[in-house]
């Protein structure tokens, strides 16, 4: 009896207990450049808003939840000198972008500015002229972290939709009012998710306790024998 007690004795240590392991999950969209502006009010459908699988909270505790968000623009613009005479003047033009977390009315929207075209300050265009500005491409990005309050709207089985809106601006000072823009814009945009968690304990074997589990065994089998014997 003593035997057997003992050779259990060796075997109940035979696993551990891992501590919680920190892990990541990150998730991500793009949305190919089109023709200015982009709207995500247009739904279903819209092709200005883009999808995050939410957090599968079976994997763990949430720890945090950072988002990147990434602009891009492109617009090719000239000017047009239309008055008798000629202009002195300045221009600038400016995509604003605004993001929405569709499926969390606790979050806060947000956005950043990026630059279409500009003249650089004053410049002087005879009647008549045009004055070719090119093509000009900017990236803008911003980064959020979301709030613990506001986990709960993504963690779930479905998504979590990110709507890409945008307004174009165009500021003239000078020109009289008769300088024309011809502006051809484009943008796109594109983001990603870190969900940064704790996963849950798990039981592995440790290697010392293998060589009692073996030794324990072993004494168990010799005991049985003893008894037939």
């Amino acid at each position: 009896m003593n035997k057997k007690i003992l050779g259990l004795a060796l075997v109940s240590g035979l696993a551990v207990t891992v501590g919680a392991q920190a892990a990541t999950v990150t998730e991500s969209f793009s949305i190919a450049p089109q023709t200015t502006d982009l709207t995500s009010t247009v739904a279903p459908g819209s092709t200005a808003i883009g999808n995050f699988a939410q957090f599968d909270a079976t994997l763990g505790s949430l720890n945090s939840i950072t988002i990147a968000i990434t602009g891009t623009s492109t617009s090719t613009s000239s000017l047009v000198n239309n008055a008798a005479a000629a202009s002195s003047f300045k221009w600038d033009s400016d995509l604003n972008w605004l993001f929405e977390v569709l499926d969390g009315d606790d979050v806060t929207d947000f956005g950043f500015t990026t630059s279409l075209a500009t003249t650089g300050g004053f410049v002087n265009l005879a009647s008549g002229a045009t004055l070719d500005l090119g093509t000009t491409s900017d990236t803008g990005v911003y980064n959020i972290s979301v709030a613990a309050a506001d986990f709960s709207s993504f963690v779930g089985a479905g998504d979590v939709a990110i709507g890409c809106n945008t307004l174009t601006s165009s500021n003239f000072t000078g020109g009289g009012g008769n300088i024309t823009v011809n502006q051809t814009t484009s943008a796109g945009c594109s983001a990603e998710i870190i969900y940064d968690y704790t996963a849950g304990s798990v039981s592995v074997p440790e290697p010392a306790s293998l060589a009692l589990m073996g030794l324990g065994l072993g004494f168990m089998g010799f005991a049985r024998r003893n008894r037939k014997a």
